[in-house]
């Protein structure tokens, strides 16, 4: 593989790793497919991450990839210490972190945790990933790699720390959708329909949740297939990046984003969200950065799709004010169009 093919690779899994997470961040299903994806491009021998339950706080749900019963009983056994360990990272404000990086290299091999690693699995010193937010850990991450192998290297360090901030952030908005009692909503949006089109629009493939999104009782796609290329050859046509549609008593928002060759564009990712499940996130994420009342009204209905005069109306205010209002939205998030407010506010 070249040198470009193995950076297409790594970017195209990195995208695909950040879309799911901030997709489906409730669900460990999507979490053991994140661990399992991070394999192809960071190689471990063993991963796992332990996730804290929304009502208690403690690090209780389990994900993992190639870990078996015996490694379990030695986190377990070995749990106590971790947390020491773990807790003096956050202190430091270490994310992405060995243990040799908190206690120091002497220290950590003459531990215990290190020597039953060695003795009983062959395995290294393992790399994990915090997140947390307002003091409160919501997650850790942990890859190791057997002994004989190459220790984790400060390339593969840089690109777990890529991976970090997007993981806080989907966690945190997953958190506050709990917590903001939109779960039903997010779970609406498990599956997350997605189309590739062609250059010309037309709709070349679809995942299990575009699928089911547009297959009738008896599996035919007749008709609303049809819809749905219809929207995706008029965005292509327009060169525009969305379109709020009214199907089956909600709105929906079909985002396309082209994927990009060396020269043009030759094919587009068609994204469809429930538009006021993407609202209540995109609200919720606005409140947590900070932004007026006002603000958060003017950023909703930028993502809605409408014009500043549109707004105007809408909120029975100047234009200039709008203008005001977007000015500083895109500010705050260090944007210069609005398509970038939906990726921004949502870590991408």
């Amino acid at each position: 593989m070249t040198p470009s093919n193995d950076t297409g690779k790594l970017v195209g899994v990195l995208s695909d790793i950040i879309h799911a997470a901030h997709s489906d961040a409730l669900f460990t299903e999507t979490w053991s497919e994140i661990l399992r994806m991070i394999g192809l491009i960071v190689a471990y021998d063993a991963a796992g991450a332990v996730f804290a339950n929304v009502q208690t706080g403690r690090l209780e749900t389990r994900v993992t990839q190639r870990v078996g019963a015996q490694l379990y009983q030695w986190y377990d056994a070995h749990y106590p210490a971790i947390g020491v360990i773990a807790d003096t990272a956050a202190t430091r404000g270490l994310s992405v972190w060995r243990p040799s990086d908190v206690i120091g290299k002497q220290e950590w091999e003459a531990s215990d945790i290190r020597n039953d690693l060695l003795s009983d699995f062959g395995l290294g010193e393992p790399v994990c990933i915090t997140c947390a937010s307002a003091g409160q850990t919501l997650a850790r991450f942990w890859f190791i790699r057997e002994k004989s192998k190459d220790d984790y290297a400060d390339g593969d360090i840089h690109i777990l720390r890529l991976l970090q901030s997007h993981f806080c952030n989907a966690l945190r908005l997953g958190k506050a959708l709990l917590e903001g009692n939109a779960y039903r909503e997010a779970f609406q949006q498990a599956m997350h329909p997605k189309f590739i089109c062609d250059s010309s629009g037309k709709i070349t493939e679809m995942n299990t949740g575009a699928r089911q999104l547009v297959e009738d009782a008896d599996g035919k796609t007749d008709g609303f297939f049809d819809r749905v290329e219809s929207i995706a050859c008029g965005l292509v046509a327009r060169h525009a990046d969305c379109e709020l549609v009214e199907m089956f008593g909600q709105r929906y928002r079909f985002s396309m984003s082209p994927v990009v060759s060396p020269h043009v564009p030759t094919a587009y990712v068609l994204v469809v969200d429930s538009a006021d499940y993407l609202c209540r996130a995109l609200s919720l994420s606005m409140d947590a950065c900070g932004f007026s009342k006002r603000e958060v009204e003017v950023g909703i209905l930028l993502v809605e799709g409408m014009s500043n005069q549109q707004i105007a109306n809408k909120l029975f205010i100047e234009e200039c004010t709008v203008k005001d209002h977007v000015t500083r939205i895109f500010q705050k998030l260090g944007i210069s169009r609005r398509s970038g407010v939906v990726p921004r506010l949502l870590g991408f």
